[in-house]
């Protein structure tokens, strides 16, 4: 049960630093990552793995980018911490390291 209510807060903390949605980081990783994963390693390890991690990520802007952290880029636009994310998670999860 605790582990639960730390994993809400933690969900409820990464929404308002702006981390994409679950979904679409399922979507990210159901398009292509989690076809080739090594042995043992689920689809959902990387996807929750991934999602936690994403606050974690800096990504350099341009310069010329303008606007609030929640806005990082224009409107249906990837967040590109998303494919760094699920890369870092492949790892994770192949090496027992996982946020499940």
């Amino acid at each position: 049960m605790r582990l639960a209510a730390t994993l809400i807060a933690a969900i409820a903390v990464a929404s308002c630093v702006g981390t994409p949605p679950v979904e679409k980081v399922a979507a990210y990783a159901e398009g292509g990552a989690c076809k080739a994963l090594p042995e043992g390693v689920t689809c959902d390890c990387v996807i929750s793995t991934a999602h936690a991690e994403i606050p974690n990520i800096k990504v350099d802007r341009s310069s010329d980018e303008t606007g609030s952290r929640l806005g990082r880029s224009t409107i249906g636009a990837l967040d590109p911490r998303i494919a760094v994310a699920v890369e870092n998670a492949k790892k994770s999860c192949a090496a027992g390291k996982a946020v499940v």
